[in-house]
């Protein structure tokens, strides 16, 4: 009788079921190296490729399937051909199989995009043809790049629904319907989106694409915008610190440096390699890419240094994380995960409140903290910003020094090993 393969049986996949609190969860598949079945909170199952090219991790989704059809050898047949791929690449061969299908959507998503903008071509003044007159405007586009990024994806996201619609055809009606749809879970978003719509509809009635403005007269779905004053106690900042160290490389680090810089979530994202000098621990953030329009030298305290330096460096990419990070929301949710109930919900841009707040405690004056976090001062302006030179290079240092030896302190004890994600183990090899 010949030997089994190694791996998930039908049997096996067959008894698996969703986790009634709705987490998706991994099981290993010893017949396929780096081979996970993911099951999804429907019951659904897919096979995932689990491997690192060049320091960093990746997964692949092979695709969905049913046991019950044949359908794991296909998938385990396609993941192994996904497996020469990747060999390939490690040899400088080609892409990675996830970058190579990556690469494919996106391909095949501009083709629909291009073909969606060709059929348009013969229609004037659509909404979406007049927010690309918007975007392409020599004023608009000098805008502060964070905005400028902003207003795009509220028009790809929240404004999606008028993009083919003529412009003169959005009545005020369609504005309040939309605000409301919005306003009724994000409040704060409605407000972003009515300030983005009123610019674009007043610019079209100052450029003569519509007559009347659809937006005059409708105020803010929110009146009153309450100032977040959400920060961490100690104990959940050593939770959410030892819950990062448990991600994959680069969100782990993300978060990390993001509690020690007090640094905005932007700063971070679109950080590039040019900007540091690891040897003399200095963050040179450019005044392009600051909030205020100022450059600030940010020093880096030898915790945050070596941060940075576990960072893989990849050929011909600047991004130190790799790639623009434009998915932190996501990797905010997993980290949720990982960490456990806090005594309230928490975003990222809290962790600056909580380096304030420490500053505080660490007695740093305000002067020294508002220029750690790029904030413009009374000093920077006027008469004071003229004739003041003084760029507190020391005192920042120190107050920097001072908070990685406090958070190094708070979370002395061990922190966990990092994994790949939320695996689970179905036991040992079969015969």
């Amino acid at each position: 009788m010949a030997k089994k393969l190694p791996g998930l049986t039908v049997l096996e996949l067959r008894a698996l079921k969703p986790r009634e609190d709705g987490k998706e969860f991994e099981v290993r598949d010893e017949a396929i190296t780096g081979g996970y079945v993911c099951v999804r909170k429907s019951g659904r199952l897919s096979y995932v490729l689990r491997f690192r090219v060049g320091g960093v991790s990746k997964k692949l989704t092979v695709g969905a399937f049913n046991p019950d059809d044949g359908g794991l050898k296909k998938v385990r047949d396609e993941a192994r051909l996904a497996q020469v791929t990747l060999s390939a690449a490690r040899r400088g061969v080609g892409a990675d199989p996830a970058s190579l299908k990556q690469a494919q959507r996106r391909a095949a998503e501009e083709a629909v995009e291009q073909a969606r903008i060709a059929e348009l071509a013969t229609r004037k003044n659509t909404f979406g043809s007049v927010c690309k007159e918007y975007f392409d405007d020599a004023d608009v586009r000098a805008l502060r790049p964070v905005t400028l990024r902003e207003r795009r994806r509220q028009v790809d996201k929240e404004l999606v629904s008028w993009r083919d619609k003529p412009i003169t055809e959005i009545t005020k009606q369609d504005v309040r319907d939309l605000l409301r749809r919005i306003a009724a879970d994000r409040p704060i978003m409605a407000n972003r989106t009515h300030a983005t719509a009123s610019h674009i509809f007043r610019w079209a009635v100052e450029n003569d694409h519509i007559a009347t403005n659809p937006m005059q007269g409708l105020r803010r779905p929110l009146k009153e915008e309450t100032p977040r004053d959400r920060t961490l106690s100690d104990d959940e900042l050593v939770a959410v610190w030892r819950a990062a160290g448990t991600l994959d490389t680069p969100w782990s680090q993300f978060f990390k440096l993001s509690i020690l810089t007090g640094a905005r979530k932007s700063e971070l994202a679109l950080a590039t390699w040019s900007e540091f000098d690891l040897d003399a621990g200095i963050w040179k953030l450019p005044a392009a890419r600051s909030k205020n329009k100022q450059a600030i030298e940010r020093p880096l305290a030898p915790m945050t240094v070596e941060l940075l330096r576990s960072l893989p460096r990849i050929a011909g990419v600047s991004f130190i994380f790799g790639n623009a990070c434009t998915a932190v929301q996501r990797a905010k949710s997993r980290l949720d995960d990982a960490t456990g109930p806090l005594s309230a919900p928490w975003v990222v841009h809290d962790l600056r409140r909580v380096f304030a707040t420490n500053m505080q405690r660490l007695h740093v004056p305000q002067e020294v903290t508002e220029r750690l976090l790029a904030h413009k001062t009374d000093s920077q302006t006027g008469v004071s910003g003229i004739y003041s030179r003084y760029t507190f290079a020391s005192e920042m240092a120190e107050a920097a020094n001072k908070w990685a030896n406090r958070v190094a302190q708070i979370t002395r004890e061990p922190e966990p090993t990092a994994t790949t994600g939320n695996v689970v183990s179905f036991g040992g090899r079969r015969t």
